[in-house]
């Protein structure tokens, strides 16, 4: 049996000649450059040839085969195709002709798959089909001819049948030998289970052949050194080029600048970088200025420039392969590095370019040879990313960790996940500050709205990237927990509530030992707070207390039950119960008596506050007077100064409201007149301290709704404290100054209907109807709904009086 039997064979190897002959176009030829028009030819040639007399088929063949030497292919297989091919099962079809009709065929398919560098595995099974039938019906291949059949063999992997074709080759055709060889090795995969033995036994049989030349034998030795590279025996490549240098060094400049080549970057990799650039600088010299070896040279000797802190050089080097070597894979490499230079310059945008570039070329480039691949590039832009989270440039290092994530796509790695979570939430801290312990977003009211929007965008997508973090490691326990924390505080500080609740019950119930879980306990009553979902949170705060005395449960809670207190006593205060607020001042009462916190703790500040609103809201205005006057003192400087200055103000004025009710009793002259004038203080007190809040709130950058109706109240405030005070004109002014303010807002009538009356007071009918009518046309502007607002700053009181005042002018009359 032949070493050709028995082997599975691209198209059937059947005594029928006329099946392979007869073998459909679009399977024995798949250059681009014919289309379906061609096969219409040459099926109607087909068809007008079988009622022709029988042709001169030497004739035919020798045409073929001198359109193959003119490297007309195409043509060649047009009268192989549509014109021999039916021909082929008449009596008058010789073997002889047979013979030449195959591998004409199969050689106008090798060539021209050659040509135009459509190589197709369906084309090779051909060739060899073609070729095999050819020497079954007594033909003998030429050596070029044996040449092609073995390389589609190569390109199929049938690399013994490939060899036996090159070892059956007269010695002649030795360089023919020498490259299918060459080729086979090529070939031969690395990767696949025995790769590596497969490719040392070729090698080894390519330079037993006593007929090789330096240069084919220093082409081997440098095919071994590889070999080791690819394994990562450095120290092996490196051991091995220099003890047969004296073999290699009478090769040709070309081989030689490649195998100096291959000793550099071995070199490199083991860090000798004196000897690195010796044999790099070699490899320079040696190669020719437009190759591959060249260009990798100077991106290597770019990376010990970049080392040796010659930075200019190895910005010229890699700029030189760019420019004048941007076909060669190495290309890859020195946009790499050029990208790094830019980046250490500061180029931050040339660089992320470069990059973008670096990934847009993978497709294109082979990795193994332009040292590039995924992981390089993600390695690289996550060290850029490192580099720029370290010097405090969020912004900066979360375009090369986005680039990153571009570069992989759906295949991201838990590492450059994380690193996305944190850029982004670097970004985040960087526009708000104060880090993990910043407030969330619904309680800091000092970013304007871009900012506001920005820092959101930037902790949701923190928070979702942590969770998918969280995903990829939850086998991890430590970094499971980590990144499950952390992606339930960036969605707490969006205010994301709904997500941020479900990571921190997923904490909470998930880590039962962490230190933390008291304050995700914590945390999530804050969110059930913020929400109005007073007793659910009261429910949270409470079991914090109550676990801080348990000895059993009460790990690690102490701090979170303190801070407790405060929130608990504001549920106590907000739900609709009223047979509980004495228990929450009661709970503040503890916080502030220094029980639990010190006098300067933000605990502390915060409980005196709270107090002094419960004092407010409970028409206590003494008492809210004075923690309310203790607050303001604790939160000067702070924005927070401008709503406690409101309130302190407002709990004046009402204190001045209260005094007037009690003038209508019975007392002495003199208990009168004390009461009187305290209740004059307490209006110009309350005037200075509204002045003071409105300038202060009209500073403010985004305010809350909140500290806008404090600002709106203040307005008008100012306007009724002095028409308490009978200071007429001073309200006029201070309420047509309110007016002006909120012209386009329904409030605006309160300010028109207080400046009727203090002209109706004043005895200006005049004036007080201009008003009046003013007050009409705005209330007419406005849909009848509008006024059926229960947030409109428009109490019963306020519409009897205007109904009295435009009665009264009615009766006045004009």
């Amino acid at each position: 049996m032949s070493a050709e039997q028995g082997t599975p064979q691209p198209e059937s190897a059947s005594a029928s000649d006329q099946g392979a002959a007869a073998a459909p176009w679009r399977e024995i030829w798949q250059i681009p450059a014919l289309g379906g028009a061609m096969v219409v030819l040459a099926l109607g040639l087909s068809t007008m040839l079988l009622h022709r007399p029988t042709p001169n088929y030497d004739s035919l063949l020798d045409g073929v085969e001198r359109r193959i030497d003119a490297r007309r292919f195409v043509e060649a297989l047009d009268v192989l195709n549509g014109r021999l091919a039916p021909m082929v099962g008449r009596d008058s079809f010789e073997p002889v002709h047979l013979q030449r009709f195959h591998t004409l065929r199969a050689r106008a398919l090798a060539l021209g798959q050659a040509e135009f560098g459509g190589r197709e595995e369906e084309n090779d099974r051909n060739i060899v089909a073609q070729y095999r039938a050819a020497e079954r019906n007594g033909g003998r291949l030429s050596p070029g001819d044996a040449f092609y059949l073995a390389d589609a063999y190569l390109a199929l992997d049938m690399i013994d049948l490939a060899l036996a074709r090159a070892d059956a080759m007269p010695v002649d055709e030795k360089l023919r030998r020498h490259e299918l060889y060459r080729r086979a090795v090529s070939r031969a995969g690395l990767r696949s289970e025995g790769g590596r033995e497969r490719v040392l036994e070729l090698i080894a049989r390519f330079v037993s052949d006593p007929t090789l030349n330096v240069d084919d034998r220093a082409w081997a030795e440098l095919q071994r050194v590889r070999l080791l590279a690819a394994t990562g025996d450095h120290g092996g490549v490196v051991d091995r080029l220099l003890r047969t240098y004296p073999r290699w060094a009478a090769a040709s400049p070309a081989k030689r600048a490649a195998l100096s080549l291959q000793l550099g970057a071995s070199h490199l990799e083991l860090e000798d970088l004196d000897a690195a650039r010796t044999a790099l600088e070699t490899a320079d010299s040696l190669a020719a200025k437009q190759t591959p070896e060249r260009a990798r040279a100077l991106v290597l000797l770019g990376r010990l420039d970049e080392l040796d802190g010659r930075v200019d050089q190895a910005r010229e080097r890699y700029q030189a392969v760019l420019r004048d070597m941007a076909w060669a894979s190495a290309a890859q490499g020195a946009r790499l590095g050029l990208a790094e230079v830019r980046a250490s310059e500061g180029e931050h945008d040339l660089a992320l370019q470069l990059f973008e570039r670096a990934i847009d070329e993978l497709d294109r480039t082979d990795p193994e040879e332009s040292g590039v691949s995924r992981a390089v590039l993600e390695d690289a832009l996550l060290a850029q990313y490192r580099v720029q989270a370290q010097f405090d440039q969020p912004k900066t290092a979360l375009r090369y960790v986005q680039l990153a994530e571009r570069l992989r796509g759906d295949e991201r790695s838990p590492e450059l996940v994380r690193a996305l979570a944190d850029a982004h939430l670097a970004v985040a801290d960087g526009e708000m500050g104060g880090g993990a312990d910043a407030p969330s977003l619904r309680e800091s009211a000092s970013l304007d709205v871009p900012t506001r929007d920005t820092v959101r965008r930037h902790l949701r997508s923190a928070g979702g990237y942590y969770a998918l973090h969280a995903d990829l490691v939850t086998l991890d326990e430590q970094r499971f927990e980590r990144s499950t924390w952390l992606s339930a505080l960036c969605f707490d500080r969006a205010g994301d509530l709904d997500l941020a609740q479900r990571k921190l019950t997923t904490f909470v119930t998930a880590i039962s030992e962490s230190p933390l879980r008291a304050e995700a306990r914590f945390r999530l009553g804050r969110i059930h707070q913020a929400r109005r979902n007073y007793q659910k949170a009261g429910e949270v705060y409470r079991g914090l207390i109550d676990d801080s005395s348990n000895t059993a449960t009460g790990k690690d809670v102490g701090p979170f039950a303190i801070r407790s207190y405060v929130p608990l006593a504001q549920c106590l205060l907000a739900d609709a119960a009223q047979d509980n607020d004495d228990e929450a001042m009661r709970l503040l009462d503890r916080v502030l008596s220094g029980a639990l916190v010190e006098p300067e703790s933000l605990e502390y500040r915060t409980a005196l506050l709270e107090m002094g609103r419960a004092h407010y809201r409970r028409g206590e205005q003494v008492a809210a007077i004075e923690k309310l006057s203790e607050s303001l003192v604790r939160y000067g400087g702070e924005r927070m100064e401008h709503r406690v200055r409101f309130l302190l103000a407002d709990a004046y004025r009402r204190e001045a409201d209260r005094i007037r009710g009690t003038l209508t009793e019975a007392m002495p002259g003199s208990e009168r007149r004390q009461l009187q004038q305290v209740r004059r203080d307490r209006l110009l007190t309350a005037m200075e301290h509204y002045t003071a809040a409105r300038d202060g709130l009209e500073t403010l950058r985004g305010p809350t709704a909140v500290e806008a109706e404090y600002l709106r109240n203040a307005y008008f405030y100012l306007g009724a404290c002095p028409f308490d005070l009978g200071d007429y004109e001073t309200a006029v002014r201070n309420y047509a100054a309110a007016h002006a303010r909120y012209a386009r807002d329904p409030s605006a009538l309160v300010p028109l209907i207080q400046i009727v009356n203090a002209r109706l007071a004043q005895g200006e009918y005049a004036l007080a109807q201009a008003a009046n009518e003013r007050a009409q046309r705005l209330y007419a502007s406005f849909p009848a709904e509008v006024w059926d607002d229960a947030d409109l700053p428009m109490s019963r009181g306020d519409w009897q009086r205007w109904f009295e005042a435009s009665e009264r002018l009615a009766s006045v009359g004009p």
